[in-house]
């Protein structure tokens, strides 16, 4: 019985598996930084249940096994204690990611140094002073920014130039939703860019 259960599970954990490398690769990141940082609590609760059941099959399988070749039922309430330390572990991995995203978190540092990349790439910024994200779900993102025109941009460029930043912004990252431009005179010098989490 456990054996067909750990192929079932492995079939699953396989295919979640695909799924994590297929996202990490979109997002240009490691399978593991993509876990660790990934707002999909789907793709990521998926991903660790399948493993924690097929380490739980082993476990158990390894209770069993210890309880058959000595004769101890310890074996079996050790497993059981290892199995059920293992699900409260992830079981706080995936509830500290949900009340990350619940009190609105940032996107991580690599996704927020391309964005303001994107954003000053356009002719007539001169600098991104202020950036700030926030993560508001599995496929939501809002960007707010604060960028600097140069100051004899007339005001049809100045439209131009927004429709063009969030276009340039949603083709890189589908899952931006909101984009909020706050376009200001130039001030000579500053190009720092707050609002940032580095992760």
């Amino acid at each position: 019985m456990l054996a067909v259960s750990f192929v079932a599970e492995g079939a699953s954990f396989l295919k979640a598996r695909r799924q994590v490398r297929g996202e990490s690769r979109r997002w240009r990141t490691t399978p593991q930084r993509f876990l660790r940082l990934t707002p999909d609590t789907t793709v990521k609760a998926a991903f660790f249940e399948d493993s924690t059941a097929l380490v739980g099959l082993l476990l158990a399988g390894a209770g069993l096994g210890l309880t058959q070749l000595t004769g101890l039922q310890v074996w079996d309430g050790v497993a059981s204690i290892l199995i059920g330390c293992l699900l409260l572990a992830v079981a706080s991995v995936l509830a500290r990611s949900n009340v990350s995203l619940l009190g609105g978190r940032a996107v991580p540092r690599r996704v927020h140094n391309q964005i303001a990349a994107d954003l000053r790439s356009i002719p007539v910024v001169t600098a991104v002073p202020t950036l700030l994200t926030m993560q508001m779900g599995p496929g939501d993102i809002l960007v707010a920014a604060r960028v600097d025109l140069a100051d004899d941009v007339p005001g049809r460029q100045i439209e131009a130039a927004s429709d063009e930043a969030e276009r340039r912004l949603r083709e890189r990252f589908p899952e931006i939703r909101y984009v909020f431009l706050d376009p200001t005179r130039g001030v000579p010098g500053r190009d720092h860019i707050d609002g940032g989490v580095d992760r």
